[in-house]
């Protein structure tokens, strides 16, 4: 009876120790402890500003206003159901604007072309609803979009359109121009656009910049790459640029940037590497992810 307690009690000691042991083991680890995922970048979204939805019911509703200053003049004539029929009253019309970087990096925007960076002064997002069916813009349309301009105007800026993949803006391209109408006015407050789609629209113009150029490689020793976030914002060239596969060509070389890296683990645990430089021929920058808390990164965000 004796020698049976002894055992029990000797296996629990060794239970205790071994859980001690691992639990000490894992602190030691620290970040290498943790499981991170590729989900940032939804769990970013999570965190953007929601879409404002409009129900228009008559002409005289419009236009329709966003909380950061676009307005919109879209009518049920300007709008077709997915089987090309006309649209009619009432639509429903959602609106997300994306202005500000703390934005663009939630929604995950890149303001880059085929031709390379853009200098952006806003993007929105319009879709339109009848029933709960999608519509889509007539090519006979009066669709007029005002863009306010809170750097000043622009008299080079330009209109683009949003490519799209798995729910993500990838590239922007620019509208035609082959027309008689140009697509993008400046005027003496904002923009006005004269878009033929709508989904993702942004105003925006090459980055003027006669190099040279060069590429930025990111490395990690832990967390991999693939489960990091990694945004640079150029406050000089008003751009945001996520960087895909550690790598971003071409990169103006002496251009002041902020690099925002952000990962989250399984467990919800926010992790983020904040720097500012000035962009170098071949430069290797290597992410040293510290623990943050989600409040703390948004107010950063909202400092850029």
């Amino acid at each position: 009876m004796i020698r049976n307690s002894f055992i029990i009690l000797l296996t629990s000691l060794l239970t205790i120790a071994c859980s001690n042991d691992r639990a000490v083991f894992l602190k030691d680890l620290g970040i290498k402890g943790k499981k991170f995922t590729d989900t940032a970048g939804e769990k970013l979204k999570q965190a953007a500003a929601l879409p404002e939805k409009k129900t228009i019911g008559k002409d005289t509703d419009l236009p329709i206003k966003g909380k950061l200053g676009t307005e919109v003049w879209l009518t049920s004539d300007d709008l077709i159901l997915p089987d090309g029929k006309p649209a009619t009253y009432p639509i429903q019309v959602e609106i997300l604007e994306v202005y500000k970087p703390k934005d663009m990096i939630l929604n995950g925007i890149s303001t880059v072309t085929d031709r390379g960076m853009l200098s952006t002064a806003g993007q929105i997002k319009i879709t339109a609803f009848k029933d709960a069916k999608e519509l889509k813009l007539s090519k006979s349309n009066d669709l007029i979009i005002a863009f306010p301009a809170a750097n000043g105007v622009d008299q080079k800026m330009g209109l683009f359109y949003g490519v799209e993949k798995d729910g993500n803006v990838i590239k922007w391209l620019p509208a035609d121009t082959t027309g008689k109408n140009l697509p993008l006015y400046p005027d003496r407050d904002g923009y006005t656009a004269f878009p033929s789609q709508i989904g993702w629209i942004n105003c925006d113009k090459l980055i003027d910049s006669p190099g040279p150029f060069t590429n930025i490689n990111f490395v990690s020793e832990y967390p991999e790459i693939k489960n990091i976030n990694i945004f640079l914002y150029f406050p000089d060239m008003k751009s945001v640029v996520k960087v895909n596969n550690g790598s971003l060509d071409p990169v103006p070389i002496g251009s002041k940037v902020k690099i925002i890296a952000i990962s989250i683990t399984d467990k919800d645990e926010w992790y983020s590497f904040l720097a500012e430089t000035r962009v170098q021929e071949k430069q290797t920058i290597e992410i040293k992810l510290v623990s943050t808390s989600k409040d703390d990164l948004l107010k950063f965000l909202d400092s850029l």
